[in-house]
């Protein structure tokens, strides 16, 4: 790994604040200097594990969407009295008003379980190194204060009062670093409750990290999509894979990628993803850029802004992946296209200090492309010209619903340095498929006029036409699945299989075809018994209904007043929620559910009320 070496100073047996305590800040951190002399340098370039386990509270299990009084594994947990007591852990999303998601993984936990408590944890430490410590920290339902102390049992160090309300319903982070004194070889952390108004409820914590800095481990791969050749030829479509991931003890902040895309490369446009766990509050999960004057494809890695918390930060053990699919351009025959992205984060104690990950090179040799021959001679004739079609799925995946509409989009690209004259696609049609219709546009990529093409029983063919250097055709295919597609296997697939030609000689003629699948499975069935779940108030209807089941399973449900407004949404298997925010009056209400593969089950009956 790469590392710029990150130090700061800090005066001996005093403390040295950066922001005053009980301040609702993200970037609140205390250094503890008890070694002996006037300065010390604290070295926070450390990169290893030996910190704490289970900091973001995943173990035990305890089922979606719930609470349960259990002690998170490697974890002690105890009363004001010292006394060991349950714990509590929530699994999210929760569903209530009080936090949609875990800012790390998929549980947390309620500090004040039984009573105001106080969570711990041990550690192997090396004498004179600096420690970071972090945590997430949100208020229940009040103005809510934790004390974090560190040292060894006895002569624990208060690190501070930290305290986070209820009011936006915010995440904040907490942190700071610890210098561990001589002699000590084992150290402890822990957290305790020391206000809310209600002793059994309050200070929603998660992803709690004390230990040496993040480690970066980042890889990259580039394989041929829709090919096996193994080769690589101007017009090839690559797909580009870097998979990144803290083996630290601590997060990264402010962590980052960056590529820029040489001219021998084209960006696929719509691939640019991030596969990325951590969840967000308000803005989903992390985004990818693409700026097409600079050629850049940028990515704040880890979680997106959870208010104050800055983006960028990626916890220990979290593993993101960056994917772009790109077309190989004719001006790369006979050369090598490196793949080597910048990956970089920080501490958290340092966070101006740029810790990089070892770079990684995924490169591909392109082969010289081949001059097209004369048929009538078997000469080389450099003078004749030369086009590249290729075709690609414009929507993957594509998931269809039996019994409903699905359409197949195709893209196809001339990537030749000339036109590609008398193009047209053929396509070969399922023949469960019924009411079929295929259509082409006629200008550059999507067209506004769609033209109908020739369909002959299960195929068709669109005459796509010249396509000049550089532009592309869009043509679908559109039908109904029969609802008896899937009585015998759910999820099954149903193909379209798609070829480009052309009149215009062709560089790589082994991107001009697709199978394009589409997984099948049933609609979710329909939510039940929608009802009223409680007394309806001029602030909230309360709804609750029994479940919809899928074959591939249930991701949330939908609701929505008066047939036409939707004014929630439910993540996981809750089956519970309040409106809020509806006028006066008579309203009617219905709920849908939606399945990880994004089909929609029908509305529900609608359920009456009268809001007073």
């Amino acid at each position: 790994m790469s590392r710029r070496t990150m130090q700061f100073a800090v005066t001996a047996l005093t403390t040295f604040t950066v922001l005053g305590l009980l301040t609702p800040t993200a970037a609140l951190w205390n250094v503890d200097a008890t070694i002996a002399g006037d300065v010390r340098v604290g070295d926070v370039s450390g990169c290893g594990r030996q910190g704490l386990a289970n900091g973001g509270f995943e173990s035990p299990e305890v089922g979606d969407g719930s609470w349960s009084h259990t002690t998170p594994t490697s974890w002690t947990w105890t009363d004001a009295s010292g006394n060991t007591i349950p714990g509590e852990i929530w699994n999210t999303p929760y569903p209530s008003n009080y936090t949609r998601y875990a800012p790390h993984g998929e549980q947390l936990i309620e500090l004040n379980s039984t009573t105001r408590g106080t969570i711990s944890q041990t550690i192997e430490t090396t004498p004179g190194e600096t420690l970071g410590w972090s945590f997430y920290h949100r208020g229940h339902s009040w103005t809510e204060t934790v004390r974090v102390s560190i040292g060894v049992p006895g002569s624990m160090v208060s690190q501070g009062d930290y305290y986070s309300n209820n009011t936006s319903r915010k995440w904040l982070v907490h942190s700071g670093a610890y210098v561990v004194p001589p002699g000590q070889t084992s150290t402890t952390i822990s957290i305790r409750s020391i206000s809310g108004n209600n002793h059994d409820a309050g200070n929603l914590m998660d992803a709690v990290a004390f230990g040496v800095g993040p480690c970066l481990d980042s890889s990259s791969t580039v394989t041929e999509v829709g090919g096996t050749s193994g080769s690589y030829v101007p017009g090839d479509r690559v797909r580009y894979a870097t998979t990144i991931t803290n083996t630290g003890d601590a997060p990264g902040v402010g962590t980052s990628y960056a590529y820029t895309l040489p001219p021998s490369l084209e960006l696929v446009p719509g691939t640019l993803e991030i596969t990325d766990p951590e969840k967000d509050d308000q803005t989903g999960a992390s985004t990818a850029t693409y700026d097409s004057a600079t050629r850049e494809i940028t990515a704040p890695i880890g979680d997106r802004p959870l208010n104050q918390i800055p983006a960028g930060r990626i916890f220990p053990d979290s593993t993101i992946t960056v994917t772009f699919d790109a077309t190989i351009q004719s001006s790369a025959a006979g050369s090598t296209i490196d793949y080597q992205p910048q990956v970089s984060t920080a501490s958290q104690l340092a966070p101006d200090w740029s810790i990089d990950a070892d770079p990684t090179n995924a490169p591909i040799e392109v082969e010289a492309s081949s001059p097209p021959m004369e048929e009538s001679s078997g000469q080389v004739d450099s003078e004749a010209s030369n086009a590249d079609l290729s075709v690609s799925a414009l929507t993957t995946p594509l998931n269809a619903t039996a019994g409903r509409t699905a359409t197949w989009t195709f893209r196809g690209t001339n990537n030749g340095p000339d036109p590609a004259t008398d193009s047209s696609a053929t396509l070969s049609i399922p023949s469960e498929l019924t009411d079929v219709h295929v259509q082409y546009s006629t200008s550059n990529d999507a067209g506004t006029s769609p033209v109908e093409c020739t369909l002959d029983g299960s195929s068709a063919t669109c005459p796509l036409g010249d396509i000049p250097s550089g532009e592309t055709r869009r043509f679908w295919v559109s039908g109904t699945i029969p609802s008896s597609f899937t009585a015998e296997e759910d999820p099954r697939t149903m193909t379209v299989d798609a070829a480009l030609s052309g009149t215009t000689a062709d560089t790589g003629s082994n991107n001009n075809s697709l199978a394009y699948d589409a997984t099948v499975s049933m609609a979710p069935t329909t939510p039940s018994d929608l009802r009223t779940n409680g007394q309806v108030t001029s602030t909230d209807v309360p709804l609750t209904w029994d479940p919809s089941t899928a074959a591939s399973g249930i991701d949330g449900y939908q609701i929505r007043r008066n047939g036409t407004t939707e004014v929630g949404t439910v993540n996981g298997t809750a089956t519970s929620y309040t409106v809020t925010g509806t006028p006066e009056g008579d309203h009617s209400f219905q709920v849908r559910a939606v399945d990880d593969g994004g089909r929609f089950s029908e509305w529900s009956h609608q359920v009456n009320v009268t809001v007073p």
